[in-house]
């Protein structure tokens, strides 16, 4: 089963808010003036806040000439190159970002944050065994924040998942699940999305509908939840929870991959 980029753009742009916890409330003034232009600015520390925030905003290209900036000018600063190896990855640059990553280790090798993304650089180029070692280097971090351990609970509960090991999976997802405490937080529903899905393959599906309920709960719409929602339901034959499932899913994305995967099972419900 192939990795897919995008689920590790998105838990990876949810480790902003993480690595800096002032971006995880209101977005905070622009270090700089109006009309001042930063490559002006021989300020390494502001033009680090201002690459931290244009990836808040999902500019990786603005983010990267900051960045570029920020380090050229304390170039043993590690958390300066973790913040560029991780622009460069979302800008697609892997070889840049792994870069960055190595020497942000070499400057600060307690700098754990480091390795998670590391990890997620190799499970988006499809090197398994690379990304666990860097996820297990994280974990062995007894500093580690509970909301970051979670978060690397979930990413290789997610890689054993598409490596087709749904037992390894569903023992991470478990872990993630014990210190997923914040419904407010966006990983939260992404661990019981996750856990649901994999409780479905293992054909667990009464223990995966309550999964699933717990991601409604915080979202519900979520499109993606109510199709293994629905699906779970149709392995139970409950056909009436199914089809209202499925019908979401219908309504909420139509045209996506979603949408074609509900509308397959639907035709195919009795009744």
């Amino acid at each position: 089963m192939p990795l897919t980029k995008r689920f590790y753009l998105v838990v990876s742009l949810l480790a902003v808010a993480t690595l800096w916890p002032w971006l995880a409330g209101a977005t905070p003034a622009m270090p700089f003036e109006a009309g001042q232009d930063p490559a002006q600015s021989d300020d390494p520390i502001l033009l680090q806040r201002l690459g931290v925030l244009y990836l808040q905003e999902n500019q990786p290209r603005e983010a990267i000439r900051a960045l570029e900036q920020a380090s050229a000018l304390m170039p043993e600063n590690g958390e300066t190159h973790m913040w560029l190896g991780f622009a460069y990855f979302l800008n697609q640059q892997f070889d840049e970002a792994e870069e960055s990553y190595v020497r942000a280790l070499l400057h600060n090798p307690d700098q754990t944050d480091a390795h998670n993304l590391l990890g997620l650089l190799h499970a988006e180029q499809g090197n398994s065994q690379k990304a666990l070692n860097e996820f297990q280097i994280a974990l062995a971090d007894p500093a580690y924040p509970p909301v970051s351990r979670m978060r690397v609970h979930y990413n290789i509960g997610k890689l054993y998942f598409e490596m087709d090991e749904p037992d390894l999976a569903l023992t991470s997802l478990q872990q993630a699940v014990e210190l997923a405490r914040n419904p407010a937080d966006p990983t939260y529903g992404l661990v019981y999305l996750m856990l649901g899905k994999v409780l479905r393959q293992l054909g667990r599906n009464e223990e995966a509908v309550v999964a699933l309920e717990r991601v409604l709960e915080g979202s519900d719409q979520n499109a993606e939840a109510h199709l293994e929602l629905g699906l779970a339901y149709r392995d139970q034959s409950d056909f009436f929870k199914a089809r209202e499932h499925l019908s979401q899913v219908v309504q909420l994305a139509p045209g996506s991959p979603f949408s074609e995967r509900a509308r397959a099972a639907l035709a195919q419900i009795p009744g």
